[in-house]
């Protein structure tokens, strides 16, 4: 990246990314037209969330096959930022379960999320704010048996490929997933010269309490650091939504999967999921209480929903935006070598 600073002090490092080398002097003017370009604030956009999570009231009604494109709709909120960054969120308050063939029926009406207090109104439950930070999201009560998990559902390995497309920009990435009962290890493999984004690993211990993140540097170096996973529900933003039962099955990988549909007028998220196979990503969430950095890599609120079951192909579109795809390529439910939780260099070859 070639850029111009005028009269102004010069940034070393900013959010992680280390100026490497720079020269002072004259600075060819940009080939793009910045007119055409603009930085987002990402604390201007969690105000924003927090001002439209402020819903009245959410209605819950049928939802037939036939009318799922023209339906009304449930106002909502949606996240604009770029590719590269956290996805775009959405949130609904619409549950559906099978009845019969090309039938449905509601589950219920799913309470709507009290807006967040505000800082230093927490009562200590995981749902308040600390004096300070910034007001912590409601979750949807279906996921409160999840975050109570102190062990692993899903034990076993997993290969997911993700394809992320936004313009002409695109991006491919493989992750690889193992897991007992009380650790977990999650490895982002991605085919880009060092360093890359993607190209990262987590190792979550949940007797212990901590989390370790490995990166690799330019020069191949691999950087590791260990920190304590939240207690407690942290995050600012919804990290699940509701998800409509649609009729018809399909198998993938010999596992016979029901068909899932998320859509307000924003985004829409098809996803087939193996309701037999507990959902790692749950297990994720349960052990982290949040999404945050594993995010870069597992997407995990555009792919899983607050429901049971296994995601194995999701197609997660945000209109006029970006277009991602996972599929799971492979899927082993099982003891696991206890080698794989040791992250080392030749994890990603």
């Amino acid at each position: 990246i070639f850029f111009g600073v005028a009269d102004k002090p010069m940034p070393m490092a900013v959010m992680g990314t280390h100026l490497t080398s720079y020269k002072q002097g004259k600075a060819k003017p940009p080939v793009a037209d910045l007119r055409y370009f603009r930085v987002r604030d990402e604390r201007l956009e969690q105000r924003r969330r927090r001002e439209e999570y402020d819903v009245p009231k959410v209605h819950v009604r049928d939802i037939r096959d036939a009318e799922m494109h023209g339906m009304d709709m449930v106002p909502d909120m949606a996240v604009a930022e770029p590719m590269e960054d956290a996805p775009r969120m959405v949130t609904e308050g619409r549950g559906t379960d099978m009845v019969g063939e090309g039938t449905e029926r509601t589950l219920g009406t799913m309470d709507v999320p009290v807006p967040p207090p505000p800082p230093g109104s927490g009562d200590g439950s995981g749902h308040g704010g600390a004096s300070g930070a910034p007001p912590k999201s409601a979750y949807p009560r279906d996921l409160e048996p999840v975050m109570a998990r102190t062990t692993n559902q899903f034990i076993g390995t997993a290969r997911l490929q993700y394809n992320i497309t936004e313009g002409n920009r695109s991006a491919t990435w493989t992750v690889l997933y193992a897991s007992d009962s009380t650790r977990m290890v999650v490895i982002g493999k991605e085919e880009r010269p060092l360093p890359s984004e993607r190209n990262r690993a987590y190792f979550i211990d949940r007797e212990a309490g901590t989390e370790t993140i490995y990166t690799i540097r330019a020069d191949s170096t691999l950087v590791q650091r260990t920190s304590p996973v939240a207690g407690r529900y942290t995050s600012t933003f919804p990290v699940a939504y509701q998800d409509s039962l649609l009729s018809g099955s399909r198998k993938i990988n010999g596992r016979v999967c029901e068909h899932r549909l998320y859509e307000i007028p924003s985004t829409r998220r098809e996803t087939w999921v193996d309701v037999k196979t507990p959902s790692l990503f749950h297990d994720l969430l349960s052990a982290r209480k949040a999404w945050g950095g594993v995010e870069i890599i597992v997407r995990g609120p555009m792919i899983t929903g607050v429901g049971e079951g296994m995601p194995m192909d999701t197609k997660y579109e945000f209109h006029g935006g970006e277009t991602l795809t996972m599929k799971v390529l492979e899927l082993k439910p099982g003891v696991v070598d206890p080698k794989v939780f040791a992250v080392t260099k030749e994890s990603w070859r």
